[in-house]
C-alpha cells in the first residue's frame, strides 16, 4: 500500500505490505505483514499474522498477535506482543516498554535501543483437570485397542492357519516361546545394522531396513498373538467355546491393554507378552516351513530311470 492515508487502514490478507504514509491507526492481519522503511503511522499498529517486520515509524503502540515479529524501526510508545519469536535488530528503538509473551527470549541485537524495560511473560496454559485426564486416558487407551484390533483382524482373516498355529504353539511351548523371544527381542536390531552396514560395502544395504521393517512387524503382532491367547482362554474358562475368534481377539486385546495401564506393572506386563507372541510367531513360522518341506518331498515323483 504506497502513497498516503490520511485515515485509519483496516485490512486482511495474504499478503499485506504499507510503505506510505497512515494518518491514524493501522489494524491489519493477514500471513506477512510488512511496514516498510518508508512508512510511518500516525497512532497505533494492531498485528495479527504469521510473520509480521515493522521497520518504519509508529508513533504510539504496538500490539502484535503473531508467530515471528521482527522490529527494525522506531516505536514511540510500547510493545506489548504474543508470539512465538521476537526480534528487534539493529536500528530498532522502543521508547516505552517492551512486554511480549512468549516461550523463548527475545533476540536483541546490539545496535537495538528500549527506553524502557523488557518483561517476558510464559505463556498461561489451562492446568488439566481430573475429568480432563481420565478422558485423556480413556482416548488413549481407545485408540490403542482400536489400531491393535485392526491388525489383529487382518492377521486372523487373512492369515486363519498360522494365526491358530501360532496360538496353539504357545499353548504348547510357552517357555520356549518366551526365551526364544528374548533372544529375537535383542539380536534382530543388531543383525539388522549389521546386514545394513555390510550392504553399504558389498550391496543389499536394503536388505537392513526390510529386517527392521519385518521386526516391527512382529512387534505388534506378538501383541494381537497373545491378546488371541488371553481371550481364548479366558471365554473357555466361562464356557463360552464357540464363540467366533474375533470375540476373543477383542476379549484379550482389552484385557492386556487394560493390564497395560496400571503404573510400572503394566509395562513390564506388556513387554513380557511381547516376549511371549513373538517367540511363538518364530516357532510357528519355522514349523510351517518344516511341514511344507516335508509336504513337497513326500510328493516329489520317483525318478525310475
Amino acid at each position: 500500500m504506497p502513497g498516503e492515508v490520511g485515515g485509519t487502514i483496516r485490512a486482511a490478507g495474504g499478503n499485506l505490505v504499507i510503505e506510505g504514509s497512515v494518518g491514524e491507526d493501522v489494524v491489519v492481519a493477514g500471513g506477512t505483514v510488512t511496514i516498510g522503511t518508508e512508512a510511518g503511522i500516525g497512532r497505533d499498529l494492531l498485528v495479527s499474522a504469521g510473520s509480521a517486520t515493522v521497520n518504519g515509524r509508529v508513533a504510539r503502540n504496538v500490539r502484535d498477535g503473531v508467530g515471528d515479529l521482527t522490529l527494525g524501526g522506531t516505536v514511540g510508545g510500547d510493545v506489548r506482543a504474543s508470539v512465538d519469536t521476537l526480534r528487534l535488530t539493529d536500528g530498532a528503538v522502543i521508547e516505552g516498554n517492551v512486554v511480549y509473551t512468549s516461550d523463548k527470549e527475545a533476540s536483541i541485537a546490539p545496535g537495538a535501543t528500549v527506553r524502557g524495560s523488557v518483561e517476558r511473560r510464559a505463556p498461561e496454559r489451562p492446568e488439566a483437570t481430573p475429568a480432563s485426564r481420565v478422558a485423556d486416558a480413556v482416548l488413549g487407551w481407545l485408540r490403542t485397542l482400536v489400531g491393535l484390533f485392526v491388525l489383529g483382524l487382518l492377521f486372523v482373516l487373512l492369515l486363519p492357519g498360522f494365526s491358530r498355529r501360532t496360538v496353539d504353539t504357545l499353548g504348547r511351548s510357552p517357555w520356549a516361546s518366551l526365551g526364544l523371544g528374548f533372544v529375537l527381542l535383542l539380536a534382530a536390531p543388531i543383525a539388522a545394522v549389521v546386514v545394513f552396514i555390510i550392504g553399504l560395502f558389498i550391496g543389499g544395504w536394503w536388505l537392513g531396513l526390510v529386517i527392521l521393517a519385518l521386526y516391527g512387524v512382529a512387534l505388534a503382532l506378538s501383541f494381537v498373538v497373545i491378546g488371541l491367547f488371553v481371550g481364548r482362554w479366558s471365554l473357555e474358562r466361562v464356557g463360552l467355546r464357540r464363540l467366533h475368534v474375533l470375540w476373543a481377539l477383542l476379549a484379550g486385546l482389552v484385557i492386556l491393554t487394560l493390564l497395560g495401564l496400571v503404573p510400572v506393572a503394566g509395562t513390564i506386563i506388556s513387554a513380557i507378552a511381547v516376549l511371549f507372541g513373538l517367540g511363538a510367531l518364530t516357532l510357528a513360522a519355522v514349523g510351517a516351513r518344516r511341514e511344507a518341506g516335508l509336504v513337497g518331498h513326500r510328493l516329489e515323483p520317483l525318478d525310475v530311470g
